[in-house]
């Protein structure tokens, strides 16, 4: 096993035999796609913070690839793989923040991310996996 698996693999077995492991939601998210080829091209819906390009003119409406993420807890439904319908907003990085904004009753996102998908409708609070 490679260290970062060790070390990922060690993270969940504290959570999940800690006293309120069924109560946790561990989410593990790569800063980078590390490598994870995906057949299926980067989306061109994104909505720009502002319309200042970037280098070489890029302008921000391209998200990037593919991130691997895990959402690991007994709220979700073992097996579980989600992805949002084709042509609509992709999840990314700031899906995180945009299921505690709606789980927590927080404020809004910047304008960029307020369309942003989140993950809360696969959460499943009230019918948690036991043990």
């Amino acid at each position: 096993m490679l260290a970062r698996e060790q070390l990922i693999y060690d993270v969940y077995q504290a959570v999940a035999r800690g006293l309120s492991g069924d109560q946790t939601l561990l989410i593990v998210i790569y800063d980078e796609h590390g490598g994870c080829y995906d057949h299926v091209g980067a989306p061109a819906n994104a909505v720009p913070a502002n319309s200042l390009a970037g280098e070489s003119g890029f302008d921000f409406r391209r998200f990037g690839v593919c991130v691997p993420t895990l959402l690991i807890s007994p709220w979700i439904d073992a097996g579980t793989k989600f992805r949002v319908p084709d042509g609509t907003t992709p999840f990314d990085h700031t899906s995180i923040l945009k299921t505690s904004q709606i789980l927590w009753n927080m404020p809004a996102l910047t304008a960029p991310r307020r369309g942003c998908p989140g993950c809360q409708r696969r959460l499943h609070a009230h019918d948690a996996r036991r043990g």
